[in-house]
C-alpha cells in the first residue's frame, strides 16, 4: 500500500458483477448499487468491505457538483466521438429516468425498477446544467420513450428554448413512436428537428442517435421490437427530421448461423439505401457480440474477465455459439460489416469513431 490514507471506492456495472476482484485488488469499498451515504459513516476502514445493492433518491441526483470537477469546459467529447461542427461543448451527462421493465437478455438494466424525475425537477436539473456552462447533453436514460407523453414534449420545448444540443448514446425504443397503427410524427419531431442560433451558429436540437435494431430475424424474442416494416418506417421518419448523425447496432447472439449474417446485410443494405436519399446525414451500421451479461451472466465462456479482460467487449466474443466458434463468429462479423460499413473496420483498429 503507497498511501494508505486514501481510500478507494469502487462502483459499476463490472464492480457489481465482480465485487471480489476489486477487493482482491485493494478496494476498500465495493458498491453493488449507488453510492450509499450511510456506508461511509457507519465504515471502519479496518477491513474490505461490499456494500450489495443501494438505490439513492432519484431527486438527489438531480444537481451534480459541478464545481467538483475543475474544468468543466474540458469535457468535449461524449463516448461516441468528437461532436460534429457547430455542436457547442462542454458536454454535460444527463438522465430523467432509470432503469427499464423491458426484457432484453443482453442487457443489465433488464427488468429494472422505471422511475422518473417529476418534471419541475428535471428542469431545475436543466437549469443547473446551463447555470453550469453545459451547452450540450448525452441523455443517458435506459428508456427515456416510457415517460408520458406530455411529459417529453414539455422537456424537450424546455430543452430548446434554453438552446441545448443533445444526443441519444444509450439508444431509443424507436417502437414508442407508433400509437397503435399510427406513427406519431410530432414526438419525432421534438425530439430530432435541429436548426442553427442565427446569432451564435450554435446547433440546437438533436445531433446523433443510437438506434438499437437489436435483430433482423429473431424480432419475436424482444417484445419491444415492431416489424421490420414498422421499423424502417420509424427511421424514415427519423430521418426526414434532419439529424445529422445517426448509428445502428444489431446484436449478434450466439445461434447465429448462416441465415443470420445474410439477414444482417439484407436488412442493413435497406436501411443505407433509405439514408443515402437524405443528404447531410451521416450513419454508422454496426454488428456486436455479446457481452456475457445479465441473462447471460451464467454462460460458457472460453476466457474470464480476469484472464482476458480486454476481449470482454461488443467487438469481440469470448464465447463459442451453436454453430461457429468464437473466431468463427468474429471472422463472420468483421466479413459482414467490411462489406456495409468499411469505417467499422478501422474503429476496431484504431480505436476512433468515425461515421461513412
Amino acid at each position: 500500500m503507497i498511501k494508505p490514507s486514501v481510500k478507494i471506492l469502487v462502483g459499476g456495472a463490472d464492480a457489481k458483477a465482480r465485487p471480489q476482484y476489486y477487493v482482491a485488488a485493494g478496494a476498500d469499498i465495493v458498491f453493488r448499487g449507488d453510492v450509499d451515504p450511510a456506508a461511509l459513516v457507519e465504515h471502519d476502514w479496518s477491513e474490505p468491505r461490499i456494500v450489495e445493492d443501494y438505490r439513492l433518491p432519484f431527486t438527489a441526483l438531480s444537481r451534480p457538483a459541478f464545481h467538483k470537477l475543475g474544468d468543466v469546459a474540458r469535457y468535449i467529447d461524449s463516448h461516441d466521438g468528437p461532436v460534429p461542427e457547430g455542436v457547442s461543448t462542454p458536454v454535460g451527462f444527463i438522465y430523467f429516468t432509470r432503469g427499464c421493465p423491458r426484457e432484453c437478455d443482453f442487457c443489465e438494466s433488464r427488468r429494472t425498477k422505471f422511475e422518473a424525475l417529476p418534471l419541475d425537477d428535471a428542469i431545475e436539473m436543466l437549469k443547473h446544467y446551463r447555470d453550469n456552462g453545459i451547452r450540450t447533453l448525452n441523455f443517458s436514460d435506459d428508456n427515456l420513450l416510457l415517460l408520458k407523453r406530455d411529459y417529453i414534449i414539455a422537456l424537450f420545448r424546455t430543452l430548446r428554448e434554453m438552446g441545448f444540443a443533445w444526443e441519444f448514446p444509450n439508444g431509443l425504443e424507436i417502437g414508442r413512436f407508433m400509437r397503435g397503427e399510427e406513427l406519431d410524427s410530432e414526438l419525432v419531431g421534438h425530439l430530432f428537428q435541429n436548426t442553427r442560433d442565427p446569432t451564435t451558429g450554435h446547433h440546437v436540437g438533436a445531433y446523433r442517435v443510437f438506434v438499437p435494431v437489436e435483430t433482423f430475424d429473431h424480432r419475436a424474442g424482444y417484445k419491444k421490437l415492431k416489424p421490420v416494416e414498422t421499423q424502417n418506417r420509424i427511421i424514415g421518419e427519423i430521418l426526414k427530421s434532419g439529424i445529422p448523425e445517426i448509428n445502428f447496432g444489431v446484436v449478434l447472439g450466439r445461434s447465429a448461423d448462416d441465415h443470420t449474417f445474410q439477414n444482417i446485410k439484407n436488412g442493413y443494405d435497406c436501411i443505407k439505401s433509405m439514408v443515402k436519399t437524405y443528404a447531410g446525414v451521416d450513419a454508422r451500421y454496426s454488428v456486436f457480440h455479446l457481452i456475457p451479461i445479465s441473462l447471460f451472466r451464467s454462460m460458457k465462456t472460453n476466457f474470464s474477465a480476469d484472464e482476458f479482460p480486454e476481449g470482454w467487449n461488443f467487438y469481440f466474443p469470448i464465447y463459442d455459439g451453436d454453430h461457429f466458434s468464437a473466431m468463427e463468429l468474429f471472422d463472420r462479423r468483421v466479413e459482414v460489416i467490411q462489406s456495409i460499413d468499411p469505417s467499422i473496420d478501422v474503429i476496431m483498429k484504431t480505436g476512433m469513431y468515425a461515421y461513412s
